[in-house]
């Protein structure tokens, strides 16, 4: 006969297989057989409905910057807010003027102008369609398309276009099928990195006159093992911009805000886009906001007496919001306390060389890449000295194992991938890579 308990936890995951569409199902990063129903959380772990505990290595899928116990400090400041959810066109509000002064202090030099909508998907759309239209009222009437730069080793670059007549709906980005075409453009690519940047190259050379702006999401990169994030190729990459006259927009919700050891991966680079996102990261992944920051003269071209036609209108609930923008703004205050960042530099490097010292003798281990806080363990096939054959699911069959000791990692292709939270503690770091290597040795041996 069930408990109390046991009815209870019957009775929900009865609920999540009645109501929810877990969408992810398919890409199911964490190899789940059944969902877990979480009960509880603490600082950066997480309890399910039986008591076992799971060290989050993820942040809650890079949002969570920072633990539970910062998370309550930030909603009792949220919660002295007496506003409502957002605001409608010429109303603003303390909070988020406070949030956009505090981070303009932090942001690289040259970003001061602030779009505020309601999650990362968003901020990046606006980046898209501000490009589109600043181009098109500036008069280059031919740059109607976006570049995505590739993920990794899959070579899946490609142009997105829109027509002329889509640059004067609101909703270019999401635009209807005949206003949006594909246009693959992978036959000048390989696999190695110095040629495939040479195909970038004859790529600028022979579209750039149509390319509006460049997208680059520099954690997909590093989370894929391409090369492409590092800052020589990235500098390369300004320079090709700024030749051809397209602008780039850095997406930083997962290396942005302390997650590199600096406020920006741009920092590292030395390079400033002209667009910049963040997003649902802002406010530790608790509240809805999104965030496309971008330059004096990206913003002028709206102002000037160019602008006659094309109007930029960009709609989203909670835009304003400024419960998020409370919350943001504490964690903001938090991350540029002087002194704040030499700790998460500190932690940074436990986690890596704790990590190296459980794992890199593992004969499966090939090497720990490093960038700040994110780490990336490659595993090799020590018979073919080549990575494992995808059939046979090494990373899955590891993060699966990991979840059983307690701990949430992600697998790409045939690394595994940790983006812990700012604030972890030292124990649970130690926690995490004894776990990380049990979990290695129990699939491999």
């Amino acid at each position: 006969m069930l408990c109390e308990k046991e009815r209870f936890v019957m009775d929900y995951l009865k609920g999540d297989e009645r109501y929810l569409w877990h969408s992810n199902r398919d890409f199911n990063p964490l190899n789940f057989d059944k969902n877990i129903l979480l009960t509880e959380a603490f600082e950066n772990t997480f309890k399910d409905q039986y008591g076992n505990e799971y060290i989050d290595m993820l942040s809650a899928g890079g949002c969570a910057l920072f633990s539970l116990s910062d998370v309550e400090e930030a909603t009792k400041v949220a919660g002295e807010v007496k506003l409502g959810a957002g605001y409608f066109e010429g109303f603003t509000n303390k909070y988020i003027i406070d949030l956009a002064e505090d981070l303009s202090n932090i942001l690289p030099v040259g970003l001061g102008r602030f779009i505020f909508s309601n999650s990362s998907q968003s901020a990046k759309h606006i980046a898209m369609k501000m490009s589109l239209m600043a181009n098109a009222i500036s008069g280059y009437k031919e740059k109607k398309s976006i570049l995505f730069v590739p993920l990794g080793t899959s070579k899946n670059l490609a142009l997105y276009t829109c027509d002329g007549d889509a640059l004067r709906d609101a909703d270019i980005i999401f635009g209807k099928a005949d206003n949006m075409q594909t246009e693959s453009v992978n036959d000048v690519l390989s696999s190695d990195i110095d040629q495939y940047f040479q195909g970038l190259k004859r790529i600028f050379k022979q579209k750039g006159h149509r390319i509006s702006a460049i997208l680059v999401e520099p954690y997909t990169l590093f989370s894929y093992g391409s090369d492409l994030y590092k800052a020589e190729y990235m500098r390369e990459l300004r320079n090709l911009c700024d030749k051809h006259k397209i602008h780039m927009i850095i997406n930083e919700q997962y290396t942005g805000l302390g997650k590199t050891c600096k406020y920006f991966y741009s920092d590292y680079l030395n390079v400033t886009p002209e667009f910049l996102l963040l997003g649902e990261s802002l406010t530790s992944g608790i509240a809805p906001i999104g965030l496309t920051v971008t330059t004096e003269s990206i913003y002028e071209i709206f102002n000037s007496d160019r602008q006659k036609t094309l109007k930029f209108i960009h709609n989203s609930p909670n835009t304003g919001n400024a419960f998020s923008a409370a919350i943001a703004n504490n964690f903001v205050l938090k991350l540029s306390k002087r002194g704040y960042l030499d700790d998460v530099k500190e932690r940074a490097k436990k986690l890596y060389v704790n990590l190296k010292n459980d794992l890199e003798e593992h004969r499966n281990v090939s090497k720990i890449i490093n960038l700040g806080f994110i780490n990336l363990i490659q595993m090799v096939d020590v018979k073919s000295n080549e990575a494992f054959d995808e059939s046979m699911k090494i990373s899955e069959r590891i993060v699966k194992k990991a979840l059983e000791n307690g701990i949430i990692l992600a697998s790409k292709e045939n690394m595994l991938v940790l983006n812990p939270a700012l604030d972890m503690s030292l124990d649970d770091i130690k926690k995490a890579t004894k776990r990380i290597q049990k979990s290695i040795v129990e699939v491999l041996g």
